[in-house]
């Protein structure tokens, strides 16, 4: 049984034209793990071919991570209000949204045990750009529901973010498979039915022996 999610409500699929111009990452940003500089200096790599385009950055920020953001609006001041940090979202209404007005998640971590905001992401409909972590090949079916860059290869997370905006026609086609998917593959209710079924099963059955 792998990780799975669970939503207030199911959202039918947002259209790919319909969201908005953004590449969302939800992360404790700083962190080790999280490369979020890799995904700043990427973004500012792309931003000037791009220019109708937004990162937003959902999430805690670690304290030792402030004085890149500094220095970094500092080289980049074009990019300030281009890049939003909004903080950690309790709402699982509203992160739910917000993953179905997005057009890409990007999150190019150095390691993850299960991306779990990878298949949220996706079940929502989002284009997912990130590591090539086995985490994430097994979530992407190797890549064929999103794009994979080579882990802790800035250029190469940049060249696909840029490959991805210059191809909205497969993003759409992608997003739209990939919502199909997941909600198919990891949806809670979906994956534990089999279980539910089985443990229904064995009760009647043992029901049925102590009746006998």
């Amino acid at each position: 049984v792998p990780n799975c999610f669970t939503w207030p409500e199911d959202l039918p699929y947002t259209p790919f034209a319909a969201r908005n111009n953004v590449i969302l990452t939800v992360a404790r940003n700083g962190t080790a793990p999280k490369k979020t500089d890799i995904l700043m200096n990427g973004f500012a790599n792309v931003a000037q071919e791009f220019p109708e385009w937004k990162l937003i950055l959902a999430g805690t920020v670690e304290e030792d991570f402030k004085p890149f953001i500094n220095s970094y609006f500092v080289k980049h001041p074009e990019l300030k209000d281009r890049v939003s940090f909004i903080g950690p979202i309790s709402d699982r209404g509203e992160l739910q949204r917000l993953y179905a007005s997005s057009k890409i998640f990007a999150l190019p971590s150095a390691w993850e045990s299960f991306g779990l905001v990878t298949v949220e992401a996706m079940s929502q409909g989002c284009y997912v750009v990130e590591s090539d972590i086995p985490a994430n090949k097994d979530i992407t079916c190797n890549g064929q529901y999103g794009s994979l860059h080579k882990c802790l290869d800035e250029k190469d997370f940049a060249s696909k973010l840029r490959d991805a905006l210059c191809n909205s026609k497969k993003m759409a086609s992608v997003s739209e498979a990939a919502y199909y998917y997941v909600n198919e593959n990891y949806k809670w209710e979906k994956v534990l039915r089999p279980v539910s079924e089985w443990i229904q099963k064995k009760l009647e059955e043992k029901g049925r022996n102590i009746l006998q």
